[in-house]
């Protein structure tokens, strides 16, 4: 049996769609205080730096390890955060 496109779930991938485009279209401006945050840890975290060591944060520290992940592609830092930020969505 075949199954149409629910009219909820366009809707929920066309929310999603519009949030990606946003993000990239303002994909140039500064990180903010959060995803700069998160990115100073991820650097420490892969230059081999103990976890939180000269940084603090309340998030979980998966957002960190989530972070340094998405830093370790050969991308620039601000887009690494970028992308890291509308994979989260």
């Amino acid at each position: 049996m075949v199954r149409g496109v629910r009219p909820f779930d366009a809707a929920c991938w066309g929310v999603v769609a519009a949030i990606a485009a946003v993000r990239v279209r303002l994909s140039g401006m500064p990180l903010e205080r959060d995803e700069a945050g998160e990115s100073y840890i991820a650097r420490s975290l892969l230059s081999g730096e103990a976890p939180l060591e000269g940084a603090f944060s309340l998030k979980l520290p998966g957002a960190a390890w989530w972070h340094a992940l998405a830093q370790a592609v050969p991308a620039p830092p601000d887009v690494a955060a970028r992308v890291v930020a509308a994979l989260a969505v």
